[in-house]
């Protein structure tokens, strides 16, 4: 159980360090936290922000 464990966290912990170096601690720190508050109330939110910022992210680099 324990190597099991041992293994299960050596390999999450290089992507947990690319995440948070890549995207911020703040916002997976923030994003979890709002998700536990407010739970499913803004998940309709996700799929219309995604349409909104789409354009901008392929686009922009242009």
């Amino acid at each position: 159980m324990i190597i099991r464990l041992t293994k299960t966290l050596s390999e999450l912990g290089p992507g947990l360090l690319y995440a948070g170096a890549a995207v911020g601690v703040s916002h997976l720190l923030m994003s979890t936290k709002a998700g536990a508050n407010y739970q499913y109330i803004f998940l309709m939110l996700v799929p219309l922000i995604h349409l909104i910022k789409y354009p901008f992210y392929k686009f922009g680099p242009q």
